[in-house]
């Protein structure tokens, strides 16, 4: 789990993995990533309900189209807010 998480430059999740010194060094600042990991948590914005679909059926296909370079990131922002608010507005009634 550790060369994975060096090699996708992400933290592990597993609490045996994040004890180990080769992700405590402060060369490319993983001894900061480190230390701040037990402080993490989940964004308020994940526990909103209808985000997963948010997430699934607006924002990665809209990201996708982004980084492709087939939208710019006025379309991008127009996707994500417009879109966004149609599938939101279903879960708040």
């Amino acid at each position: 789990m550790v060369r994975l998480a060096r090699g996708d430059w992400l933290l592990p999740t597993g609490t045996t993995a994040l004890a180990d010194p080769a992700l405590r060094t402060p060369r490319h600042g993983w001894a900061t990533g480190t230390a701040l990991a037990g402080h993490l948590r989940s964004a308020p914005a994940q526990s909103v309900r209808g985000y997963p679909e948010w997430k699934d059926k607006v924002a990665t296909p809209a990201f996708q189209e982004f980084y492709s370079g087939a939208i710019d990131d006025g379309e991008l922002r127009e996707r994500l807010v417009s879109d966004g608010n149609l599938v939101l507005a279903r879960y708040q009634r």
